[in-house]
């Protein structure tokens, strides 16, 4: 039976991926984001009528009757203008419009083959869009038998084979449906395999054959475990499992969904189907793997309630066992909260109970941040037997060093150094850093002459390092004369260095020229911003070439190598649709193929993948195995490892056409970098303004500078929009999935899951949110709020309570972990190059104050 043409298809998913990225972009409301439209992924509700969103360059197709040449006839009246013009229509919102010119198209038989194919392929997309489920079924059928023929034979029958099985779907016709949608499965290419499954799944669910969608859904949760739509997969499993009298396999996940999803669709849906189970979650006793979870979330004021109860409970009922996991879970909340008296009583509770306590590095930090460093050495002396030999003395040095006790920590490296023998390391830089923190910059820099001498003005970053804290060892020791010279040596040699732009700030210091302040920045702001490089130069942004250009370079890539790379025909067949967006993806699944290859990975058993995955254990979305064979034959792998350099070059080229960012940075470098200064192609290439419609919003609204988003995004993921980094962080911005959650939480979106961060628009607003946050707890200071959003801003929190009074170059210098370090400083010098790339602005001036003063919050 038909379905009404109101009634969404069984896809529709609670806040799904796409749903979610257009809400947040402001595209649709967030309620409308609940219920994804029946239509592929390029199509927003707009003004009551359906827009297919076509973001294209350009009126005309070169379009010729055996492929996408650039010789076509291009008259007004030809088959090929007719197909652009209604392109071109359904970009601007004329969906009816263009409906009615591709419907001609699709029956006019002096038309080209493909010309009627993509016609009736973009009729499908706007009649289901539109809800009219059996003419978009007819549609695709028609298109999906015309690119079966030899004369438009498609490189998209996955794609057709979707719609077509949606549409099916919606108007009842399951079988049919679920036959296209093995077929879309079974398709190596198909970045719809996801999303197929999931619907023959609900189609089985409907149709009431009960075992078979099970087994449907214990496919897709074992090869998609992280997809979008897992929680929800969960609940209609578990609702199967009950209804099958398997209820006991079912509450397992269902209470895991209500831990970890509360407010969640999924997660309410799983507490109605426990509560007439008498399986729901009770309030007492209190559940510790909540507590634990609650904990690793780092939620500790929820964890310290629930624990605290969990440890009366307990002990009414003298359960030992349960009030030591109890204590151990409220030590880790006390400890990672700052109550060190708490989590001192807490550990001393557990050594006497048998529990487990703090190990012996933190509880020497413990100690040291309640003052007590005799009672944190004491705990090295224990270590070694009471020996103090080199290690005890290294140890008690760094611990020293970690909180600002320079004297003591120099004279305990002293005794170190005396105490080890030859090829032990050597303490001496460490040394010389205490000496200028203790205030003898003199000997400092008599020391360190050896390093600012060596070297002349070479630029590798040792030097730079060398030479500037040589002459801020000068500059603290009195000799401005001899500093300024330094200086102004190393501002001259590498200005947009990171030791440059500090060493021109310490230079308009010295010759009173600190450019003034100006109004919309924090209060205690370290980078002076100027009017200019608040507003951003969104005017700017890369633009896409026309798409006749887009078309050429394409098609050059598929020509050449589509054999190999397959992918790239995919890729012009849908920029010849208009879609844009889908193109880059193909193009993208290339990219990273070229990137595997690099890494000596192989290609013939490797599926379709479009992330930038720095993961030890690779895998393609949703989780899905990475090694699966049918994408590429063991010949077309080894023309594409034969022809890696030319594929790379053709790849650049189309990526440039489209304007990809992650792809005009990456060709940048492989051209042979940027040396040639701010004013050159090169370092615009590197530094884009990329997405700019969505950095623009977000940076406005939430009070960030715009170059200070773009100085994190170079750093995380140099643009590329799915990459995913060694700890699990993902996308643009590189969140990891728990402070996503925290977000998710804050900005009221209850449907999250990780790859989710995956889309620029969600990805963009979370990251700009929590940097926000970052910046509003250490008062505007950006070097603090950089570190926070690499190591977290509990750690800049306890390093500004360990340290003493110091300028901020000098606690960028002494930040414990050496990525967040590089991590700061690299921020400085990325923003530093985007105001002189793109205003003009040879120097940026960075603050030595530190305020050290901050906010509760974030602290995840």
């Amino acid at each position: 039976m038909r379905r009404p043409a109101t009634e969404p298809p069984p896809s529709a998913v609670p806040l799904t991926r796409i749903g979610l990225a257009l809400a947040v972009a402001g595209l649709i409301g967030a309620g409308d984001a609940r219920a994804e439209a029946p239509a592929p992924d390029p199509t927003a509700a707009s003004g009551g009528e359906v827009t297919l969103v076509l973001a294209t360059e350009g009126t005309e197709s070169a379009l010729a009757p055996g492929g996408y040449g650039v010789d076509a006839p291009t008259e007004v009246v030809s088959p090929e203008a007719r197909f652009a013009a209604a392109r071109d229509a359904a970009r601007d919102g004329a969906a009816n419009t263009a409906r009615a010119l591709l419907e001609g198209l699709a029956r006019d038989a002096s038309a080209p083959a493909t010309v009627r194919r993509d016609s009736l392929h973009l009729v499908g997309r706007l009649a289901l869009a539109a809800g009219d489920w059996a003419a978009a079924a007819d549609a695709y059928a028609e298109a999906l038998e015309l690119g079966r023929t030899r004369e438009a034979k498609t490189a998209l029958e996955d794609v057709i084979r979707w719609g077509l099985g949606q549409a099916l779907a919606a108007s009842g016709h399951r079988a049919e449906a679920s036959a296209e949608l093995r077929r879309v499965e079974a398709a190596a290419l198909s970045p719809y395999r996801e999303r197929a499954l999931r619907l023959e799944a609900r189609l089985a669910e409907e149709a009431g054959d009960a075992k078979k969608a099970r087994k449907l859904y214990d496919r897709f949760l074992d090869r998609y475990p992280d997809s979008p739509v897992a929680r929800e997969v969960i609940v209609r499993r578990a609702a199967l499992d009950i209804g099958l009298g398997r209820a006991d396999a079912a509450v397992k996940p269902l209470r895991a969904l209500v831990r970890e999803a509360p407010e969640s669709r999924a997660g309410l849906e799983a507490l109605l189907l426990l509560e007439p189970l008498g399986a729901a979650p009770a309030r007492s006793p209190v559940d510790l793997d909540q507590v634990d979870y609650l904990v690793s979330e780092r939620r500790f004021d929820e964890a310290r309630v629930m624990a605290e109860r969990a440890i009366d409970e307990a002990r009414a009922a003298k359960q030992r066992g349960t009030e030591r996991r109890a204590m151990e879970l409220l030590l880790r909340a006390e400890y990672e909260s700052f109550r060190f008296p708490e989590a001192l009583a807490a550990h001393r509770w557990l050594s006497e109970h048998g529990g487990d306590g703090l190990d012996d590095w933190r509880l020497s930090r413990l100690y040291a941040y309640m003052d007590d460093l005799a009672a944190a050495e004491k705990i090295f002396l224990d270590r070694h037997s009471g020996r103090k030999g080199r290690g005890y003395w290294s140890q008690v040095a760094d611990l020293r060093y970690e909180f600002g006790r320079y004297k003591d920590a120099y004279r305990a490296y002293y005794l170190a150094r005396k105490s080890g023998r030859r090829g032990d390391p050597d303490p001496t830089d460490r040394m010389i850093w205490c000496l200028l923190r203790m205030g003898e910059p003199e000997q400092a820099a008599k020391a360190a002459r050896r390093f600012g001498d060596r070297g002349g003005r070479a630029r590798g970053t040792s030097r730079l390092y060398e030479r500037y804290w040589y002459a801020r060892a000068l500059q603290l020791s009195g000799d401005d004369a001899a500093a300024r010279e330094v200086f102004a040596g190393l501002s001259e040699d590498a200005p947009w260095d990171y030791y440059g732009v500090q060493a021109w700030s310490r230079l308009a210091e010295l010759d009173g020229a600190v450019p003034d302040e100006v109004a919309g920045v924090r209060a205690s702001e370290t980078v002076r911003w100027s009017e200019a490089s608040l507003a951003g130069a969104f005017d700017q942004a890369p633009a896409r070439a026309p798409l006749p250009t887009i078309l050429v370079a394409i098609q050059r890539l598929a020509d050449d190598y589509g054999d190999a790379a397959p992918e790239a025909v995919r890729a012009l067949e849908l920029a010849n649709l208009g879609l844009l967006d889908d193109a880059a993806g193909e193009l993208r699944v290339i990219g990273m193929d070229l990137r595997t290859l690099s890494y000596g990975g192989s290609l013939s058993s490797r599926a379709r993948a479009d992330m930038l995955d720095n993961r030890a254990t690779k895998r393609a979305r949703s989780g899905a195995s990475i090694r699966e064979r049918g994408r590429k034959s063991t010949q077309a792998a080894r023309a594409f490892s034969r022809n890696a350099s030319a594929i790379r070059k053709a790849l650049r080229e189309a990526q440039r056409a489209l304007a990809d960012p992650y792809a005009l940075r990456r060709g940048a470098y492989e051209d042979g970098g940027f040396d040639d200064g701010p004013t050159s192609k090169a370092w615009r290439d590197s530094y884009p303004i990329a997405y700019p419609a969505l950095v623009q919003a977000f940076s406005r609204q939430f009070k960030v500078p715009p170059y200070y988003v773009y100085a994190i995004m170079t750093v995380e993921s140099a643009f590329h929009p799915h990459a995913i980094s060694v700890s699990d962080a993902y996308g643009l911005l590189q969140m990891i999935p728990r402070t996503g959650r925290r977000v998710a939480h804050a900005l009221g979106y209850a449907e999250f899951s990780p790859e989710l961060l995956l889309e620029p628009p969600v990805n963009v607003y979370f990251g700009t949110y929590y940097l926000a946050a970052a910046l509003d707890k250490f008062q505007g200071q950006e070097p603090l709020a950089a570190a926070a959003y690499n190591a977290g801003p509990h750690r800049v929190a306890a390093w500004l309570l360990a340290r003493g009074e110091g300028p901020m170059d000098m606690f960028i210098e002494e930040i414990p972990f050496g990525q967040a370090r590089s991590y700061a400083k690299s921020v400085l010098k990325h923003l530093a190059r985007y105001r002189a790339i793109y205003h003009g602005e040879l120097h940026t001036y960075v603050s030595n104050a530190v305020a050290r003063d901050f906010a509760a919050e974030p602290n995840y």
